[in-house]
Formats: C-alpha cells, sequence, structure tokens
C-alpha cells in the first residue's frame, strides 16, 4: 500500500533519451552542458532532440494510449482500462501539477467508495502498474512528498514530455510565452501524431483535453497566414498539426488548399474542400457558406 511511498525509480526524474544524457522534466533542472552542434531544424540542440522519433522505452498518450516496451514490442493491451486510466491520470497531474494527492486519485476513479476501499484499490492497482512497468520501460509510479507522480528514468520517451521539453509549461496553469517559428512547427509536428487520448472519454480528462488544444492552438495558429516564414514542408506540418487540434479551423483548410494548389495538386485541394464541407454540415447541420473559403473557394 502506501508503504511503497519511498519507493524511488533510479533515484530521480530522468529523462535521458532526449541526447542519451539525464533530462530532468518534471523538477526542470538543467542538463549538462554539451558541446556546440548543427541543428538543421533552427531549433536548439535540446529542443531539436525532443523530435527523435522513438519505437522502444516510450509511453504515447497522442492518437491514442501506447507503451512500447524496451524490444518495442507494444504492451499497451496488458493495461486493463482501470490501469490505464490510473497511469493516464497520474502522468498528466504530474506534468500539470507535479503530482495528484491520493485523495484527488481515489475521487476521480473510485468516487462513493468507503476510504478502505478507496486505499485498498488504490495500492493493488499501482502495485499491478509497477509490476507492468517494471523491467518493461524505464519509468514507474512513485508517492512522494505527499503526492502520487509519474517518475521516469534515462533513455525513456513520451510525447507529452517532448512537447514539454519543446514548451516548458506547456500543461501547467501558467501562462506559457509565444513560441518561435521553429518551435511552433515542431510541436506541430508531434501533435500531428494524434488527438490526446481520443478513445478515453472520461470526465476529469474533458477539461484538460480543452485546455491543452486551446494552449496549442494559441501557439500554432499565430503562423497559419504566415506562409512567407515557411518552407513548403513547415507549412504543410503546421497545417496539420493545426488540423489534428481543430479538423473544423477555416483559416488552416483555406491555407492548406491554397499551399496545395500552389504545389499544382488541384484535385488535392478540391477534395480537401469537399471533404471540409462534409465535415461542416455533419457538424453543424447545415451546408457549408462558401464565404468562409474565399478566395479558396471557386
Amino acid at each position: 500500500g502506501e508503504g511503497l511511498a519511498g519507493f524511488r525509480w533510479m533515484g530521480m526524474a530522468l529523462i535521458g533519451g532526449f541526447l542519451g544524457l539525464g533530462v530532468v522534466v518534471f523538477t526542470r533542472k538543467k542538463r549538462n552542458p554539451q558541446a556546440p552542434r548543427s541543428a538543421p531544424t533552427g531549433l536548439n540542440p535540446e529542443k531539436e532532440e525532443a523530435l527523435v522519433q522513438v519505437q522502444t522505452n516510450y509511453i504515447g498518450l497522442l492518437g491514442g494510449f501506447k507503451i512500447l516496451n524496451k524490444s518495442g514490442q507494444d504492451i499497451s493491451h496488458q493495461f486493463s482500462p482501470k490501469r490505464r486510466e490510473l497511469l493516464v491520470l497520474v502522468i498528466l497531474y504530474t506534468l500539470r501539477e507535479e503530482g495528484i494527492t491520493p485523495k484527488e486519485l481515489s475521487e476521480v476513479l473510485w468516487p462513493g467508495f468507503s476510504t478502505q476501499n478507496k486505499k485498498n484499490n488504490r495500492s493493488t492497482q499501482v502495485k499491478e502498474i509497477r509490476k507492468l512497468l517494471e523491467d518493461q520501460v524505464d519509468g514507474t509510479i512513485v508517492f512522494e512528498d505527499k503526492k502520487w507522480r509519474f517518475e521516469a528514468g534515462k533513455g525513456f520517451h513520451m510525447d507529452l514530455m517532448q512537447m514539454e521539453q519543446l514548451m516548458p509549461g506547456l500543461f501547467s496553469n501558467r501562462k506559457v510565452a509565444p513560441a518561435d517559428v521553429q518551435t511552433a512547427v515542431a510541436l506541430a509536428r508531434l501533435a500531428g501524431g494524434g488527438s490526446l487520448l481520443p478513445e478515453l472519454e472520461e470526465e476529469w480528462l474533458d477539461a484538460i483535453k480543452a485546455d491543452f488544444n486551446a494552449r496549442l492552438l494559441d501557439l500554432l495558429t499565430p503562423y497559419i497566414d504566415k506562409p512567407d516564414l515557411l518552407t513548403p514542408e513547415e507549412q504543410h506540418d503546421l497545417i496539420e498539426g493545426i488540423l489534428v487540434v481543430d479538423p473544423r479551423f477555416d483559416v488552416a483548410i483555406k491555407q492548406k488548399v491554397l499551399l496545395l494548389r500552389s504545389q499544382g495538386k488541384y484535385g488535392s485541394a478540391k477534395k480537401v474542400i469537399e471533404n471540409y464541407k462534409k465535415l461542416y454540415h455533419s457538424y453543424y447541420g447545415e451546408p457549408l457558406d462558401v464565404s468562409l473559403l474565399e478566395p479558396v473557394e471557386t
């Protein structure tokens, strides 16, 4: 039960895969200085490493819950719905508030249960999650400073941690500074992996999803109508990231059509408009006012 509170995974929360060394994301500690090296994306090396494509020792929450062990095997199916929800809850609250209290966690997962039943359920589920994660990925759930939190070890990656690496404070309640253009593109590329936990529909998660989407759009949309600042590939990735977050964002649709036409892809441009009309009608129950797409619609 809570007797496991003092357990720590490798002593401190490290996410080392970004540079092969420990990077403490949740506690915001500074990394060891690195030798200068080229950053072809225009990002500094630390942020550039946040875009590493990972197929092992990884938890992904964008596009759906996924855990890949150290051998690259998908072990997501080993987690029951309740264990999946508990792990996700702890991860998100670690990013947002550096952890969640036992009381908050139990109220979310076992409302209406007696105090003892809540404690028993919590203890059992945490023990099983730790057992499932052990030797599979370098990360686990720990109890520290009166909060449950997710602690990551060297070599571990997570898509949401990569976003936090690019934009520190993204998941907190505090205001973050505007993103520079290269950071915005990098965030959009990660966002293009899919919406946050689309298969998990829980009341407690709705506000977190809404806040996450709103913050991402605030960071990405300032560059949507400034194609002169982006290469065509960057513009494409920015648009796709925005449309994953909000598929009905008409300015992004307009820019996507203009980009396709500038590349001579008229058939694809027409298909985007037709699909958008269908999406609009299915959502709003009325035909699209084509003036929304001017001067794109012809």
